[in-house]
This record gives C-alpha cells, structure tokens and sequence, in this order.
C-alpha cells in the first residue's frame, strides 16, 4: 500500500514539472486510490451541466472586537466569476472573511479546493450524503473514515442531520415513489413518511460543511449549505419544499416588550427566514464564543450548530407524532386494515432512522468533545457544554422514540394475523360442501348440493339459480364425495373428490419434478 501509494506520488510529481494532469480534478483520482471513499466526488465533478446560477456565493469581512468599529459589516453577494477575488491571501492582519456556499455547482469546488488547498474528501463528505449497499458502490467519507480521523481534522467539520420539511397535500404524491431526490446541484433524498391528516411529510439528509483557513494574517472561513428553497421531482410538475410550522425554533434570545415597541416595523416577516439571512444576523456581531483574532473552526461552526439542534427537535416532535400514530387498538381495525404491510415496512425505516440519527448526533458530540479537550484557549467552554447536554438530550429522546416504534413492529403484526384467522374462519362458517347442508348467503337464500351433485340456489322458498350439472358417476348414497370449486375462468362447477384427490395427486408429482 506505502509503496503503491509513493509511487503515485512520484507519478504525480513527474506531471507537475511537465505541466500537465496537475488540475484539482487530477489530484482527486490520484486521492480516490488510497481512499476509495471520494469516488463520487469525481462523478460530481463530471456534471458540467448543472446550472450555474443554482449556486448563490456570499462573503462578508470579520474584524477582531478591538477593530470592530474600522468597517461595516454585512453579506454581499458575490458573482461567481470573481470569487478568485475573495481568495486572495494576504487580508489584514487578524481580520477574516467568510464565505457562504449555497447548492454548491463542481466548477466551484475546483475554484475554492486550488485556492485554499482544501483536502477533497471535505467535498466528498458534503457532496455524498446518500447511501446504498457497499457492494455496489464506497462509503461515503462520514461513514468509511474512522471515528479518530474525523475528529482529529481540526480545521474542517462536517455535520450531518435530518430535516423535516412539509410536501403538501397527501393527494399530490398518490401514484409517487417513498424516496425522491430535490432538483438541485447537489441531489439530496427525500423520504416520504406516511401521511398523517391528510398532510405529507418528509425527511431530507441535510448537511452543513465548515472549514476554517489560516493564513500568516488573517484567515477565510467557509461554510457549505444546500439550498434554501429546494424542488422535489413528482410526475410532471415539480413540488416546492417548505418547512413545516416555519422551521425550528429561533434559539437567539427574544427581544423584550420594551424593545419592541420601539421598532419601526413590527410586522412580522410572512416567509421563513433563511439560513443566510440568520448567518448575517448572527455574525453582524464579534463572534461570541471566542476572543482570538484566529478563531478555530468550532467558533464557526458554532451559529450552523445551534440550527442544527433546532432542526433535531422537530425531527424528535414528529417521530412523537408518529408514534402515537402507530398505537392500534381493537377499536380501530379499519386503520389497520388499510395500512398492513405497509405500516410494518415504515415502522422498520424508523428503527432504522433512529440508529442513523443517533450515529449523527454522536459523531458531532465527539467532534466537540475532542477539540474542547485540545483547548484553544479562547473557546468559550459554557456554550458549548450547552450544546453538547441539546446533543445528549436529542440522543435519548430519539433511542426512546425509535425503541417505541420498534416494539410496535410485533403488534401490528399480531393484529394483521388475528384479522386474516377471522377472515378465513369466517369463510370456512359461511360454506359447507356436504348435500342437504345449507350454508347461510344472507336472509332468506341458501345454497344446496342436491344427491346428483346438482348445485341449486333457493331464494325466498325459490329456486333462483340452478348449475345444471349432474354427475351420473357420483355415487347417490354418498353425495358428500362432490365440492365446489371456484375455477380460474370464474366458472362455478362440482367435481367429484376421487377426481379432485387423482389431480392432487397429479399437480404435486409435477411440483416436485419442477424443484
């Protein structure tokens, strides 16, 4: 492996001084043979296609509290083709700047990935969020790399949650698939749970991606997010997301009566504020848990972690919800009725999300939990243990959630066994294939077997329906040896037992060739 590895260096060092194959698309297959995990990243990258103006780029300047006051603050939105220009070291001595990436498109991984000399599987663990069965394809980054490797990068974090977003009225996704996929740069799946009155809900694997850059001065922060107003593909016409009940909650402290009254507008804003606007609030202000003019990639990534834990709660009131849902009883067969297998499959997706979840959570706890151990000595430790006791409550809330609907799973499966047994017992009550027994169809009709294997269908005293059939070979003395069999033309004839017994016979020697 050392030597394999070596020798793709010297590879590569040859193609440096030559000029060629030294693109950030180079490095990447060179990277992708000692970590096989960034294989999607080139995929990605091949996706020239994506449209350009999907990806919003913004920068805003961060200057040390002692210099507060020498500019303004505030996001500005910034072209694509000048981006190079923002990336430009040196920056005054301890002053920062920091870059919003929304719905990133591949040209600007390159751009940003030679600028900042970013490792590639940063990209590849922002990028890579979905995964299926590692016999067709690596584990994405978050999953492949040890525990030890992710929290010893202390200058990027990757943290991964679920969202709950609203699709709409249930009626729209009828005739959908469970698992859609946004219409954006960078795809993300979108689970459908089970619509619950009449709403449809749905789970999206959101991802936020920070990484800090020092220079000899001053340094870049940048912080990679999905999109804020995402369509999802169903049929024809595409589904606009949206978040449900307005998003989380607003964690930053409520102004009080006193300073509302002063504003000059108290209307209320009509849509959901977006993370960009809610990054701009919060860093319009010196970043609060740290006092160095170098703050470390925890300081930043301190604002995304604080929505992220909003976003987990709503995750933790749905899978309540969802529970009770879940919750049958006797008195509501017709539920059950309708759900069936279903219901087993969803409630198996859940156990499965609340062992995913938790994987998330804890990946994330010790992240911080190493880097507070590491101390750089201008972490503000308080808010952070804040952070982790959100973190340590969200894990217990969804391992008792998930426990719950995991011991749903027999229950529901007991129900539908106990309503299949009535079903055929039922069945089994309302036919009888002895003559002259008479099997109740419903007030004032019967069926009969009469002693020539005749089938007859008296109705009020009458004869409504006769079958016309009569088998000389059917002993008299014993009508019983003749049953009613539904044919797969829908006929409705009387065979004879011997007969039925030699085609048993007949159909069972030919299923065992068959094996």
């Amino acid at each position: 492996m050392i030597i394999s590895y070596l020798s793709s260096a010297m590879e590569l060092s040859e193609l440096d001084h030559t000029g060629n194959g030294t693109s950030y698309r180079n490095f990447i297959s060179f990277r992708q043979q000692s970590n096989p995990c960034i294989a999607e990243l080139s995929q990605f990258l091949d996706n020239r296609y994506l449209p350009k103006d999907a990806c919003r780029v913004y920068a805003m300047d961060c200057v040390p509290k002692s210099r507060e006051e020498d500019q303004p603050r505030g996001f500005e939105e910034v072209q694509i083709d000048d981006l190079h220009l923002f990336l430009r070291p040196p920056l005054p001595a301890g002053q920062g700047r920091v870059l919003i990436v929304e719905d990133i498109h591949p040209s600007i991984i390159e751009t940003l990935g030679i600028a900042l000399d970013i490792d590639p599987a940063f990209f590849a663990d922002y990028i890579m969020t979905k995964y299926d069965e590692i016999e067709k394809s690596p584990a994405p980054p978050s999953i492949a790399l040890v525990p030890s490797h992710l929290v010893s990068q202390e200058d990027r974090l990757t943290i991964h949650f679920q969202k709950i977003v609203d699709l709409g009225s249930e009626g729209t996704f009828l005739d959908s698939p469970w698992t859609l996929q946004t219409r954006t740069n960078v795809p993300r799946s979108v689970r459908r749970l089970s619509p619950i009155s009449g709403r449809q809900l749905g789970i999206v694997r959101g991802c936020y991606s920070i990484l800090r850059k020092p220079f000899s001065q001053g340094w870049i922060g940048l912080i990679l997010m999905d999109s804020t107003t995402p369509d999802v593909s169903c049929g024809s016409d595409p589904v606009r997301l949206s978040t449900l009940h307005n998003g989380p909650e607003d964690f930053r402290t409520p102004i009080p009566f006193s300073t509302f009254k002063s504003l000059r507008c108290r209307t209320p804003p009509t849509t959901p504020i977006s993370s960009v606007s809610m990054f701009q609030d919060f860093l319009s202000e010196p970043l609060r848990t740290c006092k160095k003019d170098h703050p470390p990639v925890l300081d930043l990534a301190y604002y995304p972690m604080r929505i992220i834990v909003g976003e987990w709660m709503l995750y933790c009131q749905v899978m309540s919800r969802y529970l009770k849902h879940y919750e049958y009883s006797f008195k509501n067969i017709e539920s059950v009725l309708q759900g069936g297998k279903d219901d087993i499959t969803e409630l198996q997706k859940w156990r499965h999300r609340a062992l995913q979840s938790r994987v998330k959570i804890r990946s994330t706890k010790q992240f911080i939990t190493h880097r507070l151990a590491k101390d750089e000595t201008g972490i503000d430790h308080s808010l952070w243990d804040l952070v982790l006791k959100d973190l340590d409550h969200l894990s217990t809330e969804i391992g008792g959630y998930g426990e719950s609907l995991e011991r749903t799973i027999p229950v529901v499966t007991s129900v539908l066994q106990l309503l299949d047994s009535r079903r055929s017992i039922e069945e089994a009550v309302n036919w009888s294939t002895c003559a002259g027994t008479v099997a109740a169809l419903s007030s004032g009709s019967h069926l009969e077997f009469q002693s020539d294997g005749n089938l007859v269908l008296y109705f009020s005293g009458g004869i409504s329906f006769n079958s016309g059939f009569s088998d000389p070979s059917l002993p008299c003395s014993n009508p019983c040896n003749c049953l009613l069999v539904l044919q797969g033309d829908g006929n409705l004839v009387t065979v004879s037992r011997i007969d039925l017994k030699e085609r048993k016979t007949y159909w069972r020697g030919r299923e065992s060739t068959d094996i």
